[in-house]
């Protein structure tokens, strides 16, 4: 199917016909999806290499303080340390500038 053909909502998730309809019934439609930034790591550019090397390096070094969301440093308080789950500003940054943008 040539691409003119459909139309695809970032927002819905959802692929929409342009001149016609989809068939009715269950497995009248398979979509394939290629995704990604390279075939290989060779690939990948640099700066997201190292974001996610950057990134996999905090998990690994907080790898016993799963769920851990301060600790405590000083006598004057403590330090707050980001979740886990979240990626460190400069990574998020970078994985920002490659994500797609849907106008």
């Amino acid at each position: 199917m040539d691409t003119d053909d459909y139309a695809f909502d970032g927002e819905t998730g959802l692929v929409k016909m342009r001149f016609r309809q989809f068939y009715d019934g269950v497995n009248s439609v398979k979509i394939t999806y290629t995704g990604g930034v390279a075939e290989d790591a060779g690939g990948v550019p640099a700066d997201l290499r190292l974001a996610a090397t950057r990134q996999v390096t905090y998990w690994f070094q907080r790898r016993n303080q799963i769920g851990v969301s301060q600790i405590s440093v000083t006598r004057q308080g403590s330090t707050r340390v980001s979740d886990p789950e979240e990626f460190l500003p400069d990574v998020a940054r970078v994985i920002d500038d490659y994500m797609p943008k849907y106008a």
